[in-house]
C-alpha cells in the first residue's frame, strides 16, 4: 500500500536532516542522544517523512541537536504555533465557533467526548503546545 505523502512531514524531516549534518551527527548518534525507544531507523524515517514524530519526540530531538522545536516545525505551524503563543490560533477552518468563554469544565468534556479519536488527539496536541507556550512566556516574563 503506499502512503501519500504529507508536505509538513517532508520538511520537517528536511530540516531535520539539515540540524543534524549541520552538528555533525549521524543518525545513530542523534538516535543514541535522544535515547528512549529512537533508532537509527527512526531517525531515517522522521528525516523521510515517512512517519510523524510526536511532540515530546519533537522536543527531545531539538534538544539533542541544541535547537529550538520551531527549528524543525514547517514554517506554516511556525506561524500557527505563534498566533497560538499570542492567543490568536486561526481556526484550521471556516467555522466559527460560537462563544465559548464560560464553558464549565463538564461542558469542555462533553464537548471533548463528542470527538472521534483522531480530534480528540489533536486536542491533546494542541494543550500540549499551549501548555509549553505558557511555561515558556511565564519563564521569559
Amino acid at each position: 500500500m503506499k502512503q501519500t505523502k504529507n508536505p509538513d512531514l517532508e520538511e520537517t524531516g528536511k530540516k531535520m536532516k539539515k540540524l543534524r549534518k549541520q552538528a555533525g551527527l549521524t543518525q545513530e548518534q542523534l538516535a543514541e542522544k535522544v535515547g528512549g525507544t529512537c533508532t537509527n531507523t527512526v531517525i531515517s524515517r522522521y528525516e523521510r517523512g515517512i512517519v510523524e514524530m510526536g511532540i515530546q519526540t519533537m522536543y527531545d530531538i531539538a534538544e539533542a541537536l541544541k535547537v529550538t522545536p520551531e527549528q524543525l516545525m514547517p514554517e506554516r505551524l511556525i506561524h500557527r504555533l505563534g498566533n497560538a503563543c499570542s492567543g490568536s490560533l486561526d481556526p484550521p477552518c471556516a467555522y466559527q465557533p460560537p462563544t465559548l468563554q464560560h464553558l464549565s469544565d463538564d461542558d469542555f468534556n462533553e464537548l471533548l467526548s463528542q470527538l472521534d479519536s483522531e480530534n480528540k488527539e489533536k486536542v491533546r496536541e494542541y494543550m500540549k503546545m499551549l501548555l509549553f507556550c505558557q511555561q515558556h512566556t511565564t519563564q521569559t516574563a
